[in-house]
């Protein structure tokens, strides 16, 4: 007796019931793992220095905050994280005018 259907794969059958709860099962691993994302905080733990820009980040109150020292303009920056994910500007200080006010605080 000749094979009708030379064409047709052979191997295992698995049943789509397995498919379907293994697919179940890989979603819910993607969802819990995918939410853990956001929900490292940023720590001031080592400072990032990229074409004349140092930045650190720190806690501030019930944010967090972005320091930048900008080399090429000598400018400190300081911003912070909203709650909605958007930054603000909160600080802009030329840095040789710092250096200079607290000169002038700290005596003679």
């Amino acid at each position: 007796m000749t094979d009708t259907r030379p064409n047709e794969p052979r191997g295992v059958r698995i049943p789509d019931s397995l498919l379907w709860a293994g697919a179940v099962v890989l979603c819910a691993l993607i969802l819990v793992n995918g939410a853990r994302v956001n929900d490292t905080p940023a720590f001031a733990e080592m400072a990032v220095k990229s074409g004349g820009y140092s930045m650190i980040t720190t806690e501030a109150g019930t944010s967090e905050a972005l320091a930048i020292v900008d080399d090429r303009s000598e400018r400190l920056l300081v911003y912070t994280v909203e709650p909605g994910g958007g930054l603000q500007l909160r600080v802009s200080q030329s840095l040789p005018e710092m250096f200079l006010d607290a000169r002038r605080q700290g005596g003679p």
